[in-house]
């Protein structure tokens, strides 16, 4: 069962594995905020309109450092100790922008605190997620991509008649 799980998510096309990641840390940044606020005044707080600020901020800053450095470039194909340093140094390039925001200059009704607290975070659960991934599907990826005894197959043309080829050779060799 697992198996077949690690196969699918594998099998996905690339465009869905990205979106994937992206949404993926998107949600991940949300819930840093929500446990740095959480931290921060010792009760779980509403997203309402005063955090609204924290929280677009977050999303829009951390998400285009991400694609620019390259994070959703290769889902699988480069995880583990390269994918957490480039996490690592987009992750300090995201602190230095919203502690500079946050904490520097302040921002009514959002703690100073949660300028230092979301990034720390951000950057735990973002390096877990590449390393949860990495264990869970990394080896099975590297297996299939390195897998000497498969036939090698070349399909020329790019229409419906290749996709079903490959779509049946891939399903005969599992």
């Amino acid at each position: 069962m697992i198996l077949k799980i690690q196969l699918v998510l594998i099998s996905l096309p690339r465009s869905i594995k990205r979106i994937s990641v992206f949404l993926l840390d998107g949600l991940i940044c949300t819930l840093s905020l929500w446990l740095s606020l959480y931290l921060r005044l010792g009760e779980f707080v509403y997203f309402n309109t005063q955090y609204h600020i924290a929280l677009v901020a977050a999303l829009l800053i951390s998400l285009p450092i991400y694609m620019y450095s390259g994070l959703y470039r290769s889902v699988f194909r480069f995880s583990g100790l390269n994918a957490m340093l480039t996490v690592a140094k987009a992750t300090t390039l995201y602190a230095v922008v919203y502690i500079t925001i946050f904490t520097v200059f302040g921002y009514e009704n959002v703690p100073r605190t949660v300028g230092i607290i979301q990034p720390i975070i951000q950057f735990i659960l973002v390096g877990a997620s590449r390393a949860i991934a990495y264990y869970w599907l990394g080896e099975e990826y590297q297996k299939r991509v390195s897998d000497k005894s498969r036939e090698r197959v070349l399909i020329y043309g790019a229409g419906s008649a290749g996709r079903q080829l490959a779509a049946a050779w891939l399903t005969k060799k599992k």
